[in-house]
């Protein structure tokens, strides 16, 4: 036991002065990195201490060696921090894909456990936990333990779990209800829609179509019908009045009578002439 714990001291410090040993080296290729930037105008400042503290060891060393023999900082810092952004962003997508994946199977394996808990009670159970449900109501003083209590067959535990999965499953069917009655009375949308060009009053009887038979659909058919229903000004308007001459007036026009949907109208009567009596 005693070799044990000194052979496992003397890893613990080789260890240490391995680290110890990196970490020189890494300062030392931080500070090499500075110094040649500094050297140059257009390298940013901030793209040189990220990579400072985003790149590995190795990477350092290889950056600082091409820094040496080419020479040409800002292009070779440019194309590290393209690089650095890469996989930066590469291993934030994996992490989100990560994260998707693990709500995806937690969210399965909780479907899983609701399916087997529903599975596992019988219906005199569940009709026992509904009476329950419905007898102790919220607020009621230690109401899951008066339920169970109801149920007799469960454990507590198991009749809260049943109770969420009756819930989430009532939502459910709520929703997929709700989804139903949408599209039905979207889909009876199409029978307010107009799609008849427009009329108007004068060549339609009614909105509504209507089957007439017999005299009035023979009165309603002839021409004189329509020339009523239309309400031409012709026949509407009143005959002009002839001014009245040498201070008498005028002898009164006859009324026209009122035409018939049956038959067409009469023509008015003619109007009496009067004549002009010269001053003596």
């Amino acid at each position: 036991r005693a070799a044990e714990e000194k052979e496992a001291k003397q890893q613990r410090e080789e260890s240490k002065k391995e680290r110890e040993k990196e970490r020189k080296l890494m300062q030392k290729e931080r500070k090499k990195l500075r110094t040649a930037s500094a050297k140059f105008d257009d390298v940013d400042e901030d793209h040189v201490e990220k990579l400072c503290s985003s790149l590995s060891l190795s990477d350092l060393q290889s950056l600082n060696g091409k820094l040496e023999r080419e020479g040409s900082a800002a292009d070779l810092i440019q194309v590290e921090m393209k690089s650095l952004d890469a996989a930066a962003a590469a291993a934030e997508k994996a992490k989100e894909e990560a994260r998707i994946a693990e709500i995806q199977e937690k969210e399965r394996q909780e479907e899983a456990k609701r399916a087997a808990t529903l599975e596992d009670w019988n219906d005199e159970e569940i009709r026992m936990l509904e009476k329950a449900i419905e007898k102790y109501p919220k607020g009621t003083a230690k109401r899951w333990e008066q339920v169970t209590n109801y149920v007799r067959t469960r454990s507590q535990a198991e009749v809260i779990e049943m109770v969420k999965v009756k819930l989430a499953q009532a939502n459910a069917n709520a929703a997929k209800t709700s989804q139903d009655t949408f599209h039905i009375r979207k889909k009876h949308q199409g029978n307010v829609q107009i799609r008849d060009e427009a009329t108007h009053r004068l060549t339609s009887f009614s909105d509504v179509e209507v089957n007439l038979k017999g005299e009035a659909a023979e009165a309603l058919m002839q021409p004189a019908a329509c020339q009523v229903a239309s309400g031409s000004k012709e026949d509407s308007a009143p005959a002009p009045e002839t001014p009245p001459t040498n201070g008498s007036p005028a002898p009164p026009t006859a009324a026209a009578p009122t035409p018939t949907p049956a038959a067409a109208a009469p023509p008015s009567p003619a109007k009496p002439a009067t004549e002009a009596v010269a001053p003596a």
